[in-house]
């Protein structure tokens, strides 16, 4: 079973700069970065980060319909969906409640990071003296 990792950097430098890095490697894959994409916010005591950067990460296909602004990832058997207003997530016909709502800043679609990561199958980490989520699959 290939190990896929993504690593989320939310070094506080970084995101006062504007800035995001997000570190991406499957097996023993040189990491990929992928800078200047919506910084993650914390509300609430919630990280969130940008839906598609980490649901493509893990592998995911996403989603937009516009018309009512709903996303939608798909992995293997799993199916998420989530309406940007709303904190409900459903992930495979059943609803899951989430401590804030989904939310589009700077035109990108923020989740909560451990919600979104943990909906397939995920592991979340957080080291709080670098302000590092890490999510693995």
């Amino acid at each position: 079973m290939k190990r896929f990792s993504a690593f989320l950097i939310l070094i506080a430098a970084l995101c006062a700069a504007g800035l995001t890095l997000v570190t991406c490697s499957s097996g023993d894959a040189e990491p990929t970065y992928i800078k200047g994409m919506q910084p993650p916010i914390i509300e609430n005591g919630r990280t969130l980060v940008p839906l598609r950067a980490i649901f493509e990460a893990l592998g995911a296909e996403v989603d937009w319909v516009q018309a009512t602004q709903t996303v939608t990832a798909m992995k293997g058997d799993i199916t998420v969906a989530l309406k940007i207003g709303s904190d409900i997530l459903n992930k495979n016909g059943e609803e899951i409640k989430l401590d804030v709502q989904a939310k589009i800043v700077g035109g990108r679609t923020l989740v909560p990071a451990r919600a979104v990561a943990e909906s397939f199958g995920a592991e979340v980490g957080w080291d709080a003296s670098t302000r590092t989520v890490t999510i693995t699959d």
